[in-house]
């Protein structure tokens, strides 16, 4: 599932920007820019000099073989085209790495697993083969409105209750009951990967921060400027410009992810075809949501959450988010009348900068 987040306010004025703290010492904060997961990345912290690049990029390199579609030998890969995966093996030993990926991907699983059960379904990363047939897939197939019986064939495959896990010796596996059932963790990997940077950055002493991965975003302590990180989220329109703001927020120490419709989308016949796919259609999701912004300690969680609200429409989703103790969400969308609307949880009016 492709994603269109949150417009960034905070970019090049970081760089070489600072904190003054309470002895007046300037704590310098270092920027960092780098590609991972088929997109960017841009992380900020208060440091000391030190530059943590190079463990930050083989942590996504140990993510990316977990649940990146695109390289053939990862783990999700494996399990796409065999229907099975190790993800436990006690003849590992000291291969630490492997470890991290087998980790990665079973903590993927776990949590895509509790958001399409509290979803009823709604968010599903087994949806992937629909994901793909209607263009918007790592197959990359050129955009066109598929067969209505091939619709029909691949939505046998999708569904949570397809995969189990079994223990063979000292072996812990996961399989498939169905031939061509596929998983995809686009709509949640992002926001992993944003957990585990920030957890590492926290192992390591650092408690000022911001760790962006596509759009979604965790923030740690104060920004360079002494006071809460500030984010813009975009406006959901389709012919504004990447840059036009609906409304911004201020967060520390947690996480934000915004899903939207407006940015991926293709025409056939003059009508637009919208990138999410609804699970239990087969087809792309037409309910009036134009963008869901969810925040919530867990990136991974706000991440697949937002993905859920666009599926389930604006009163079905905010019912769903406050399932999650702590979280919030900011949902708008079309109304009858053609103007944008807003619903939100009472909780995430606190992290309004400005409000409409």
């Amino acid at each position: 599932m492709n994603r269109t987040g949150a417009y960034l306010l905070v970019f090049a004025a970081l760089i070489y920007a600072g904190c003054k703290t309470d002895s007046g010492k300037v704590t310098p904060y270092l920027h960092l820019q780098g590609r991972t997961m088929g997109t960017t990345y841009s992380i900020s912290y208060a440091s000391d000099g030190i530059d943590y690049q190079a463990d930050i990029d083989s942590l996504l390199e140990e993510v990316n073989m977990a649940v990146s579609t695109y390289i053939p030998e990862s783990t999700i890969s494996v399990f796409n085209q065999s229907g099975e995966v190790v993800i436990s093996d006690g003849q590992l030993g000291e291969d630490k790495v492997r470890l991290a990926v087998m980790q990665h991907f079973s903590e993927n699983l776990r949590v895509a697993g509790v958001v399409n059960h509290k979803s009823q379904g709604a968010f599903d990363p087994t949806v992937g083969p629909l994901v793909n047939l209607w263009g918007f897939g790592w197959e990359g197939r050129a955009p066109s409105k598929p067969d209505s019986l091939k619709i029909d064939s691949l939505r046998t495959l999708v569904g949570m209750h397809h995969i189990y896990g079994v223990s063979e010796g000292s072996k812990r596996m996961v399989k498939t009951d169905l031939a061509g059932v596929q998983l995809d963790f686009s709509a949640l990997a992002k926001g992993y990967g944003v957990d585990i940077v920030a957890g590492y950055l926290e192992s390591v002493g650092v408690s000022n921060y911001f760790v962006e991965i596509g759009g979604e975003v965790r923030a740690g302590g104060v920004s360079p400027r002494g006071d809460l990180w500030r984010i813009g989220i975009n406006q959901p329109d389709p012919d504004a410009d990447i840059s036009a703001l609906y409304t911004r927020v201020a967060i520390s120490n947690t996480s934000m992810a915004t899903s939207g419709n407006y940015r991926n989308y293709y025409f056939v016949d003059d009508v637009r075809v919208w990138h999410t796919i609804n699970p239990q259609t087969g087809y792309p999701e037409s309910n009036p949501v134009l963008s869901a912004t969810i925040v919530y300690r867990k990136c991974m969680i706000a991440d697949a959450l937002a993905t859920a609200c666009m599926v389930m429409g604006p009163e079905n989703g905010l019912k769903l988010i406050e399932e999650f103790k702590g979280a919030e969400a900011l949902i708008l969308y079309n109304s009858t009348e053609g103007k944008i609307e807003e619903l939100m949880t009472s909780g995430f009016k606190e992290y309004l900068i400005e409000t409409k």
